[in-house]
Parts: structure tokens; C-alpha cells; sequence
């Protein structure tokens, strides 16, 4: 399983989907280019960032609706 799979398939779930395309899905994709050839500080700063992103676009949704 690649990096951060499990936070977007949590994230497609609960998020309205132009949330999660526009916050979280870029934040995945970054952990998933970057992670391979990271050394392990890198990865937790990426994953981090999208637990972050996932944070941030949860309030957003909940203060949108």
C-alpha cells in the first residue's frame, strides 16, 4: 500500500468531494512522489502535512455546511 492511501480513502469518505480534490488529494500525491526516495524525517513531515491538509479541510467542510 503507498503512502497516505489510508488517510484518502478516510478523507473520500468523510470530506465533500471538491474538498478533498482541492486540499487533500494534492497533499497525498505529494507524500506518495516524495516518500520512495525520502529518508524517514521526510516522510513524517509529509505525512504530517497531509493530516494537516485532512485537519484543515475537515474544518473547512464543518464550518461550510
Amino acid at each position: 500500500m503507498t503512502p497516505g492511501t489510508r488517510v484518502a480513502e478516510l478523507a473520500a469518505r468523510i470530506l465533500r468531494a471538491e474538498t478533498f480534490t482541492l486540499i487533500v488529494s494534492p497533499a497525498v500525491a505529494d507524500l506518495q512522489i516524495e516518500a520512495p526516495t525520502a529518508g524517514w524525517p521526510q516522510r513524517l513531515r509529509g505525512h504530517v502535512a497531509v493530516w494537516r491538509a485532512f485537519c484543515g479541510a475537515l474544518w473547512y467542510d464543518l464550518g461550510t455546511t
